[in-house]
């Protein structure tokens, strides 16, 4: 049974309104299967204007100056002897070499400040209309869960509307399915919005989320994963660089696999998955190689608590180096 409007004063924990639109926060739990509120909110879009203002401006002079030196007197040197003579050394009464001082010009600069005026593109923003929409959350299997307590949010920017949860630690809350209907009337955007939201159990996807000893052997590599009951929810990723002495590595994979392309085999409270090499065209037959393999949860895009399980993958790297 829906709950109405009415009644969300009992579920409402937080309302913020912001320039672009409103945020909105529901508390629920296993006796709650669905919550309505209503947000408002604008679209606008960034125009620019043009603004002259006055300010100070700097150039560079360059102003020339000349400076004269006078260079050191010279004289001549004594005529030479072939050997000591006694007597005082005699006095030479010699007139200097002198040619008059040595002018250059050199440059001088300085930095001077003037009045001048830019001009500048500004941002500012433009309504285009406004919006009010009407959200509706479904939970579809709250009733399975009867321990369940969580937070779901609504937010509202311009008339893009999106949600996200938190609190609920135990359970992946996913985003299942979203309709919407739009309309405009009188400057104003309306736009009805549904989500459908189930919960699934965290517990058994996260002990899928290891991965242990790796090896290669029979053209194939083998690698252990937590016990696997299925892949409607989870994924195996592959990318083998190979190691040259000379030049760049190549990448000869990095994707995810394809449910043909591997096979899954359950050991005891773990699972044996090998991906054989021929059926994905490899030839890690000669050379060096790093291997990774990696296994995580497939549909992360469409968690609304992505925020409580920020690691939803786990990988392993082998280093192989064929004979």
């Amino acid at each position: 049974m829906k709950l109405f409007i009415g009644l969300m004063s009992m579920l409402l924990t937080l309302s913020s309104f912001a320039s672009s639109g409103e945020n909105r926060y529901f508390n629920i739990d296993s006796s709650i299967d669905s919550v309505e509120g209503i947000l408002h909110g604008e679209k606008t879009h960034t125009e620019y204007q043009t603004r002259t203002y006055r300010t100070t401006c700097y150039r560079t002079e360059t102003t020339y100056r000349t400076i004269c030196t006078n260079p050191p007197r010279r004289y001549p040197h004594p005529p030479r002897h072939p050997g000591p003579r006694p007597g005082p050394r005699p006095r030479y009464a010699v007139e200097p070499n002198y040619y008059g001082p040595v002018c250059q010009t050199v440059p001088h600069t300085r930095t001077v400040a003037y009045s001048c005026t830019k001009t500048e593109r500004v941002p500012y923003e433009v309504k285009d209309y406004d919006v009010e929409a009407r959200v509706s959350i479904n939970i579809l299997n709250a009733s399975e869960f009867p321990n369940m307590k969580a937070t779901i949010s609504a937010h509202l920017h311009g008339d893009s509307l999106y949600l996200k949860a938190t609190g609920a630690k135990n359970y992946f809350v996913m985003l299942k399915d979203r309709r919407t209907n739009s309309s405009m009337s009188g400057g104003t955007k309306f736009m009805d919005v549904d989500f459908d939201v189930e919960l699934i159990e965290a517990a058994p996807i996260l002990a899928t989320l290891s991965l242990g000893s790796m090896k290669v052997e029979n053209n194939g590599l083998n690698f252990e994963v937590g016990k696997v009951s299925g892949l409607d929810q989870l994924s195996i990723k592959l990318k083998i660089v190979q190691n040259k002495l000379f030049g760049s590595d190549p990448t000869l994979i990095d994707r995810t696999l394809l449910d043909h392309e591997f096979d899954l085999t359950s050991v005891g409270n773990k699972t044996q998955a090998r991906v054989d090499f021929s059926r994905l065209n490899l030839d890690v037959r000669g050379g060096k190689f790093n291997i990774t393999a990696a296994i995580e949860f497939k549909d992360k895009n469409r968690l609304l608590n992505d925020v409580e399980f920020p690691n939803l993958t786990a990988s392993r790297t082998l280093t192989y180096k064929a004979r």
